[in-house]
């Protein structure tokens, strides 16, 4: 166990705004520092936590890239100071085989006897490059333990020969506690006066870009329409798509849709997901389906899990939602069509989805999984 003096250092690639919840219960339940570094892999774009939330916070750290033989390699400041600090007997890391700097860190923590454990996505496919697989093995010979986002990725990394002794599922969340005192609210139901039917009402929400295949669910409707199976479409959010999705609608459909627009107020977005029937996310669905099941609303997506995000995971064939096969507009429309044959009673699959994240992807579940495996 911890004494007074020692800490759990937290070294994470970034700090994104969504992941407070869990980073506020780990302060909150054993004791950790934080530090971030400042960019983001791949250049994506997510809002950065507000540091001053964390008190545990210590520091940013700066990411920078640095040139070896003409070859560009990744270096984050900090890291060896961390390592010989005297009060940070364990590690949690983001990992990066391909950054310079851990590979030092990796080998000063061994050398000193410190344990090093790193949160992580895993591995999607078991389809790798031989030279990345014997990086991966040899970067995971120094790390005492991962904790990774979905079970895929365990059974993947088994198969290619990973301990899977080393390996637990810590699954992901949004604000649990803040998502289950709404849910108590009496809420008003949004579509009551815009939609003049009583349809079923599809839902996506996020960020309307072109990967997420948006134009998918315009046709399908288009094909339940046909077969006298009528919905009401609901958008929330912006984007590059927002303006082609407009212009591709029929007019004899265009009353049947909601563009919302952006929503930042948590207790406006509980409204419209709590009362719409079914989310659908054609491209990979990642957090959204975590948003949506924490309301009580099943979700459609893909059924290529090589290219989803481990939250698909959260989604239980048939009970809190169902995947149709990967582009096929033809086969999401039956899926979708299926969904209200084989599911009219909404009560019952609200508390199926209530039920995954209330004993999974939560807070809760996540720093109970550290502290045990850590001996925190």
């Amino acid at each position: 166990m911890f004494n007074c003096k020692e800490q759990l250092c937290c070294i994470f690639n970034y700090a994104p705004h969504y992941r407070f919840p869990i980073y506020k219960k780990m302060e909150e339940t054993f004791p950790v520092h934080f530090y971030f570094g400042n960019c983001l892999f791949n250049n994506e774009q997510i809002e950065k936590l507000d540091y001053s939330k964390l008190c545990k916070f210590k520091k940013e750290l700066t990411v920078r890239s640095i040139h070896i033989f003409g070859r560009s390699i990744e270096c984050t400041s900090g890291w060896l100071r961390l390592a010989v600090n005297s009060r940070y007997k364990q590690f949690l890391i983001t990992p990066n085989q391909y950054a310079l700097n851990q590979w030092l860190f990796l080998l000063l923590c061994f050398v000193l006897r410190k344990n090093v454990y790193v949160w992580m996505h895993g591995l999607r496919s078991k389809q790798i490059p031989r030279r990345a697989l014997r990086i991966w093995k040899i970067y995971d010979y120094f790390v005492k333990g991962s904790f990774l986002y979905g079970n895929r990725a365990k059974e993947n990394m088994i198969q290619l020969g990973f301990n899977p002794n080393k390996l637990h599922i810590i699954y992901n969340s949004l604000d649990f506690e803040e998502s289950k005192k709404i849910r108590n609210i009496s809420l008003q139901n949004p579509y009551i006066g815009y939609f003049q039917n009583n349809y079923p009402v599809l839902i996506f929400i996020g960020r309307m870009t072109a990967v997420k295949k948006l134009y998918m669910i315009s046709e399908a409707v288009k094909l339940l329409h046909k077969k006298g199976r009528n919905v009401n479409v609901v958008f929330i959010g912006d984007g590059p798509e927002r303006a082609n999705l407009q212009k591709s609608m029929p007019d004899n459909l265009k009353e049947r849709y909601w563009f919302v627009g952006s929503l930042y107020d948590e207790c406006e977005i509980a409204k419209f997901l709590y009362y719409a029937d079914l989310c659908v996310s054609p491209g990979n669905v990642g957090l959204t389906a975590i948003h949506a099941m924490s309301y009580g609303l099943p979700v459609i997506t893909n059924d290529n899990f090589e290219i989803q995000m481990p939250e698909f995971e959260a989604i239980e064939q048939e009970k809190t939602g169902d995947f149709f096969k990967e582009n096929d507009i033809a086969d999401l429309a039956d899926k979708i069509e299926l969904w209200f044959v084989n599911n009219p009673n909404r009560e019952i699959v609200r508390r199926r989805c209530y039920d995954v994240i209330d004993t999974k992807y939560n807070p809760d579940y996540q720093t109970n999984l550290l502290k045990e495996v850590m001996n925190l």
